[in-house]
């Protein structure tokens, strides 16, 4: 009876699964928002499927993702809608990271364990913040994930598809670059094939890089325009940088992405035990592991931003050793019965209750994400309400500049006025004398998204008493003086 109730549940198509978790993740969780790096994905894309040019070199645009950038393209004929679609494929990505956590795990360590992986994975806040703010780091998560589940297959060798899911991941972050490049190494010298195929490998392995310099060359005349640009905002915004920065920040930000030190200390656990007992089968998700650990520090290294999400990935390679130390020794590899199984068993059974004791209040923490998520939806669904008004829209289009708080508020409006960015402007960097003005009217949007003190200024944010109201709402106001 188990393995047939295995087997149907094998026929059913993988997409299938991924829409009804889908479905699954947006009921429980909520609906999320499109984020400043996302919108502006969703900008330039809509730029470039009307044929004009993006401006990447916008002040303070964040670095531009290839791969997200042609989603935006795809989904510019939807119009307005086209951020909320983005959001949702987010989502989509993040059941698609759970449904490859399940098929690796099980693949290579068994079903408890992928089990166990997937239900880790999908109920970290963290991951589930991400998620809701429409991060491109989901699904570089899931194509590195699922590029894993493909390689653990038994009997199947595909590297031509590991490679175009790692080559995929690599158009979002430059991780995948480092991944792609050992991957292709690997299978080399475990295939020992010809040179042409292994050209092709190699070739695999360099398509993302040289695309990624393709696009920043084609768009702005420097083919590493993303290294300088994200350097230079990187210092201009006083992110954390620098090799001693990333050494010191590394533990912190993945106690903090686990948000659980039965989690770290149990993938610790996981990653020694399954070198010991598991050893060929722990090889692959260690070396993500340690690869994706080694990229962060290279961003370090580089002068690039070192930020917590950038270590997403290595986090969920600790929930897999987390779930192997737990119950990797159901898989029927490892060691046999004797003195070391029985201990492993033991310490399973320790970690779960540690696990399951940390869990009791983890509805409490993924009600706090989802409660300053629904502030920030209503804030930027507010804002579209306000912009989409039968007078703000006759107004923009006869108006001038548009001013704005900072420069948050920019690719929102830009998207949802259909406008070049360059005709918004922050009016901390020049006073408005002409056009229109939003202003937040509630300490809520100012908080959310009006105001950051990193953000280079140099007028006090004000409205000019020549300025006069014409339409407003519960978090935002705008003026005109055109």
């Amino acid at each position: 009876m188990r393995g047939g109730v295995t087997e149907a549940v094998r026929r059913v198509p993988a997409v299938v699964w991924i829409l009804l978790l889908t479905a699954a993740i947006r009921l429980v969780y909520g609906a999320g928002y499109v984020g400043y790096d996302a919108y502006w994905s969703v900008v330039w894309g809509g730029d470039l499927a009307h044929a004009q040019a993006p401006d990447l070199e916008r002040l303070l645009a964040p670095t531009p993702h290839p791969l997200a950038v042609a989603a935006g393209v795809i989904l510019a004929p939807l119009g307005r809608s086209a951020d909320e679609v983005f959001a949702l494929a987010v989502t989509a990505s993040f059941a698609a990271l759970a449904w490859a956590s399940l098929l690796a795990g099980r693949r290579l360590f068994g079903t408890a364990v992928g089990v166990a992986f997937a239900l880790i994975v999908v109920t970290r806040p963290d991951l589930v913040a991400e998620t809701l703010y429409a991060s491109i780091d989901v699904p570089f998560a899931a194509l590195v994930v699922g590029a894993l589940a493909v390689e653990a297959r038994e009997g199947d060798r595909r590297p031509a598809l590991v490679l175009v899911l790692l080559g995929l991941a690599g158009l979002l972050r430059p991780e995948g670059w480092l991944l792609a490049g050992a991957y292709a190494v690997w299978a080399i010298a475990r295939e020992r094939p010809s040179r042409r195929r292994a050209l092709a490998l190699i070739g695999g392995a360099a398509a993302a890089p040289l695309a990624w310099m393709a696009f920043d060359l084609a768009f702005t005349g420097d083919p590493l325009h993303s290294l300088h640009g994200t350097q230079a905002l990187a210092e201009q915004l006083a992110r954390p940088r620098s090799l001693g920065t990333a050494l010191e920040a590394a533990p912190d930000y993945l106690r903090g992405l686990l948000d659980s030190p039965a989690l770290l200390w149990g993938g610790i656990a996981g990653a020694l035990v399954g070198l010991w007992a598991l050893y060929e089968r722990a090889l692959l998700p260690l070396a993500v592991l340690v690869l994706t650990l080694l990229g962060f520090v290279v961003l370090g290294v580089s002068e690039l931003p070192l930020l917590v999400r950038y270590l997403l990935l290595p986090a969920v390679m600790l929930c897999l050793f987390a779930a192997v130390a737990a119950l990797g020794w159901t898989s029927g590899h490892g060691p046999p019965a004797g003195a070391p199984r029985r201990a492993w068993q033991a310490g399973g059974a320790v970690l779960l209750v540690w696990l399951a004791i940390g869990a009791l209040d983890l509805p409490d923490r993924v009600d706090g994400v989802q409660q300053v998520t629904v502030v920030r939806r209503d804030l930027q669904s507010e804002l579209e309400e306000l912009a989409d008004r039968p007078r703000a829209r006759v107004l923009q289009a006869r108006c001038g500049t548009a001013y704005v708080p900072n420069h948050q508020l920019i690719p929102p409006l830009a998207h949802e006025w259909g406008r070049d960015v360059y005709t918004i402007v922050s009016a901390q960097l020049e006073l408005p004398r002409r056009g229109l003005l939003i202003s937040p009217t509630t300490p809520s949007a100012q908080r959310g998204f009006a105001f950051d003190a990193r953000e280079p200024r140099r007028y006090p944010f004000a409205v000019p008493a020549d300025f006069r109201l014409v339409e407003a709402n519960a978090s935002w106001a705008l003026y005109e003086r055109c």
